[in-house]
């Protein structure tokens, strides 16, 4: 059976199969939707249990014969620890990958790789042969929504890989939704500078931790290939592309390569975003493809998207709370934990501080808030201190705003921060996105006020719940014992 660290993503299925957490649909299915709606299905299977749906492995795709389509491979929490040998427990969870995160080491160049034993060129190099699916009954092309977006600065050869959609617009044609707020859009504008088409790299059916270290926001210049080695503590073996100087994960699946190019453009949408609803139309950049290389038998690697849950609301929430908790820790002393819930891909993040220091400093919630809102898209941050029990549940975080907030003291509204130009609510018209955001203190104040809550929390003795805490999985099993 494979074991960590996990260096393909055939190693990552086979190791699902082996657990019993990869179902293999062995029934026809049509690009159409039908991969989409089984994506889904899975995804919702696990929404209110304790373990994710299972992910999949579709072997018969109709009018792709020797393809195969993997998918939710990494969705729960449960299949990211476990890709990056750590903790499940959301209590120990962000703090372990963070941990790693500060062991960071550089990708090692190989001269052969397994993602280049298939090669097509020039007119060869069809898109139309790689089996794309459909997200949504409104999508007007299939969009590869799995592709992990490579480009490097021209000046300093920093090289940026994040997830990105790219929309099928031709045989040798897509189109790129490059977002303001991103580094990769940074880099783009450097080339425009020039004059110059910027080389690209697409990469599907990456390994695990590839794809979940392209959802960590790192400072401009770090590559997050580095953050690779730290995890798994050993070097991303990386090879690289046949028509530029970009370097790509060797055991990838396919990889596409092309250039963006600086006076072209595409329109983009509608597409069923994960801020829930369909995207509008927008004009983006194209991209125009050189080459692909792939494995042998290759494996098409496919990200649900739209309506939550799935898939990439699950790796992307998660790993930004990483990216965060590493800066709060940097920034604040006294920051215990936070928590993302992990199909929400960050809408609102729940900070815990320790007391004393939110007492002691002077507005530390709203501070810690808008530390938070830097570099995030959240539309919210909830800061509770260490009296919330458990912050990962939301009974708990309301029962501390029910006993802790008054908005006309403990609200804070900061109207028209920059954002995604996904969001629904935004009045953005083929402008910049801009979405009102907000900080909620639910914290308790600074000595001098006579609050309620004060009065201390009506538990029963720590002895006795140390001590049915305990007692509790026994008289559990004797419950299903008992055929109850």
């Amino acid at each position: 059976m494979p074991e960590f660290p996990f260096t393909s993503m055939r190693d990552w299925l086979q190791y699902l199969e082996d657990n019993g957490e990869l179902l293999t649909v062995n029934e026809q299915v049509d690009l159409r939707g039908g991969v989409a709606a089984l994506a889904y299905q899975s995804a919702r299977s696990g929404l209110y249990g304790p373990e994710s749906g299972p992910a999949l492995l579709f072997t018969n795709i109709k009018g792709y014969p020797g393809w195969r389509i993997a998918t939710n491979a990494m969705y729960g929490r449960h299949r990211l620890a476990k890709a990056m040998d750590v903790s499940a427990d959301p209590r120990r969870f962000y703090h372990e990958v963070v941990a790693k995160i500060e062991q960071a080491m550089p990708p090692m160049e190989v001269t052969t790789a397994p993602c280049k034993e298939i090669i097509w060129r020039g007119e060869e190099a069809d898109l139309a042969r790689i089996p794309v699916p459909f997200t949504g009954e409104l999508e007007g092309v299939p969009n590869i929504t799995a592709g992990i977006s490579n480009i490097r600065e021209p000046d300093t050869g920093w090289q940026n890989i994040a997830v990105r959609r790219f929309g099928v617009k031709g045989s040798h044609t897509l189109s790129e939704f490059l977002n303001r707020t991103q580094q990769d859009y940074m880099i783009f504008m450097r080339y425009i500078d020039k004059g110059q088409p910027a080389p690209v790299a697409i990469i599907i059916g990456a390994d695990p931790v590839t794809y979940i270290v392209s959802q960590i926001k790192m400072p401009i210049g770090f590559c997050e290939y580095d953050i690779w080695g730290g995890i798994t503590g050993s070097p991303l073996e990386v090879v690289q592309c046949e028509t530029s100087d970009l370097l790509v994960p060797a055991s990838a699946e396919v990889v596409i390569e092309g250039e963006i190019l600086p006076d072209e453009f595409e329109v983009d949408g509608p597409f069923p975003e994960f801020e829930l609803y369909y995207t509008i139309l927008a004009r983006v950049v194209r991209v125009r493809v050189k080459c692909i290389t792939m494995r042998k038998d290759p494996i098409y690697y496919y990200m649900l998207m739209g309506v939550p849950p799935t898939e990439g609301h699950s790796i992307g929430g998660t790993m930004i709370g990483v990216s965060h908790l590493r800066g709060l820790l940097r920034a604040f002393p006294g920051i215990i934990n936070l928590h993302v819930p992990h199909h929400q891909y960050g809408h609102i993040v729940v900070v815990q501080v320790a007391k004393e220091v939110a007492k002691a400093w002077s507005q530390f919630a709203v501070q810690v808030g808008f530390e938070v809102m830097k570099t995030a898209a959240f539309k919210g941050v909830i800061v509770v201190d260490e009296d919330c029990e458990d912050i990962t549940n939301w009974e708990f975080v309301l029962d501390e705003i029910q006993c802790k907030f008054q908005a006309s003291k403990d609200l804070t509204i900061i109207p028209r921060m920059v954002h995604t130009e996904l969001n629904p609510s935004e009045p953005w018209a083929g402008k910049w996105g801009w979405n009102d955001r907000f900080i909620i203190d639910a914290t308790e104040p600074p000595p001098g006020y006579d609050e309620g809550y004060l009065r201390g929390k009506g538990y029963p003795p720590k002895w006795a719940r140390e001590e049915a805490e305990k007692m509790w999985p026994g008289l559990l099993q004797s419950l299903k014992g008992a055929g109850r």
